[in-house]
């Protein structure tokens, strides 16, 4: 703790972007996780590399007014980061994956897009901002939410977008599901270890100085805003929720020597899968019956391809093959052989009708 004593005399900055430093230290408790001390703690993403590709879209944190939430954004950030470097890679599951699209978490780039509102909220943001550690525990205990459920209003002020009337009892029972389904902690990373931390951590420095040709320099001024950063290859790149004044994006390139608050933290996300209801249970894809499957609507075997089709509902199963381009070149063809006279002595049934048959097996 004594790393941080030096920061307690100053809690207002002119040009805060939303950190509550009072707040911060009263939170932090001997107890809390630290990153070197006692058992390590692994989570899914842990191997992740090659950050940039897996950064989640922009978005600014003003309207007009600043929402003060970076100390959100920042988990929010590097939690969508994972999230997208575990799908590409195939380490979230297949069953977890329709989860996320069915409930509106992927966005249209194909990213997974949490709420910053519902977490700012959540968290108890204030004018003032908010402690690191706050939307971190309230992530590990409400989960999150889409931001397709609750996005920021446009333009909006900072009453609008605090404003704890628009969190239903719907979005709070969805979060709790997340949290059932992606288990969240976290542990305190100290300055000293920011170098050497694979993957991404959450700090906090002084935002911004205009850079440098391209480089933002060290500078001694406190700690007022919240953001991820990562090596790529070496130390500092900085993924932030302000576009660079340099070129426009939302990385920026820190000097090697830049000056950050003492501690940050890093998020670790886990999988959990997650018993389905029984009557969801009765109508889960067996290997027989795709492969029957596939016989009646594609006249062929399965493939590897194919697989990931298992253990998922029936329904989406037919649903997603119906919308395949093997599926649309077959029925092309089988649309003109119907008005053929040679239909009915090579082609007896049609595919829907095998599908339509494939779903009345298991009722």
């Amino acid at each position: 703790m004594n790393k941080t004593a030096k920061y307690t005399a100053t809690t207002k900055y002119i040009g805060n972007h939303g950190i509550d430093w009072k707040r911060e230290l009263s939170e932090m408790k001997p107890e809390d996780w630290v990153a070197g001390v006692g058992e390590a703690v692994s989570g899914i993403a842990d191997a992740m590399n090659n950050i940039e590709k897996y950064l989640p879209t922009g978005e600014l944190q003003r309207g007009r007014d600043d929402a003060m939430d970076c100390a959100t954004r920042s988990p929010h950030n590097d939690l969508e980061t994972q999230f997208n470097y575990c799908i590409k890679n195939g380490l979230v599951s297949v069953r977890n994956i329709k989860w996320l699209y069915d409930q509106g978490y992927m966005d249209k780039n194909g990213s997974v897009a949490l709420s910053d509102p519902f977490t700012a909220m959540m968290s108890g943001t204030t004018r003032n901002g908010n402690s690191l550690l706050s939307p971190l525990e309230s992530i590990r205990v409400n989960g999150c939410i889409p931001k397709s459920m609750l996005p920021p209003p446009p333009n909006f002020t900072w009453a609008q977008y605090h404003n704890r009337n628009n969190i239903t009892e719907e979005m709070i029972k969805l979060g709790l599901e997340f949290k059932r389904r992606f288990p969240v902690n976290y542990e305190r990373v100290y300055d000293s270890q920011f170098a050497t931390m694979k993957g991404v951590v959450g700090v906090a420095a002084f935002a911004w100085l205009p850079p440098v040709n391209g480089v933002y320099l060290r500078n001694n001024n406190p700690a007022n805003h919240a953001f991820i950063i990562y090596k790529s290859p070496t130390p500092y790149r900085a993924f932030d929720n302000y576009p660079d004044s340099y070129d426009g994006d939302w990385i920026k390139q820190l000097a090697v020597n830049y000056k950050f608050f003492p501690h940050g933290y890093r998020v670790i996300l886990n999988e959990n899968i997650v018993d389905e209801p029984e009557d969801n249970k009765k109508k889960t894809m067996k290997k027989e019956q795709l492969e029957k499957l596939y016989r009646l609507g594609f006249h062929r075997e399965i493939d590897d391809g194919a697989l990931p089709y298992l253990n998922h509902e029936q329904d989406f199963v037919i649903s997603e093959i119906m919308k395949s381009n093997e599926w649309e070149k077959i029925d092309r063809i089988l649309n003109w052989a119907k008005s053929d006279t040679l239909w009915r002595l090579f082609m007896p049934a049609d595919i829907k009708g095998a599908v339509d048959y494939l779903k009345k097996l298991d009722k």
